[in-house]
């Protein structure tokens, strides 16, 4: 479980979101302050899939239009859940940190210009189970490119 602050330039999100992670996949499910599901980003391959929970929208595609879309760091999502669980330590143009240094890290800060994301990590467990896409619910209006 972790605790996360997104900004980018005057923009900035807060939220509490649990990051499933297997080599190669990565599934962030973003919560409310009501504790329902918000958003769920899965990516895997050359393949990402971004549900809104909050406006019943989904949207699919590749990680480098997911990064044009989307307008946070240019890394996949799969690096990126590397970098913020501390098994990889660096990105291009991406500067981290990591407090402490050390495997797993309890607090990270990943920056790319004015694009920042502040990650306390509150509960970490881990299992030997691969991480699986979410199915897309019924009646999601399909293509909504996601936003910050």
């Amino acid at each position: 479980m972790l605790r996360v602050r997104a900004t980018s330039g005057e923009r900035s999100q807060s939220f509490r979101a649990l990051l499933e992670y297997s080599p190669g996949a990565m599934l962030l499910t973003a919560y409310t302050p009501f504790g329902t599901t918000a958003i769920r980003l899965y990516a895997s391959g050359n393949r990402v899939l971004f549900l809104n929970d909050l406006e019943n929208t989904t949207w699919s595609g590749t990680p480098a239009e997911f990064a044009a879309s989307f307008g946070f760091f240019d890394a996949t999502p799969v690096t990126m859940a590397e970098l913020i669980l501390g098994r990889r330590t660096s990105a291009p143009g991406v500067n981290i940190t990591y407090d402490p240094p050390a495997f797993p890290p309890k607090h990270v800060v990943v920056t790319r210009g004015s694009q920042r994301l502040d990650i306390e990590h509150l509960e970490s467990s881990y299992t030997n189970a691969a991480v699986e896409e979410p199915k897309v619910p019924r009646g999601y209006r399909c293509c909504v490119p996601p936003r910050l």
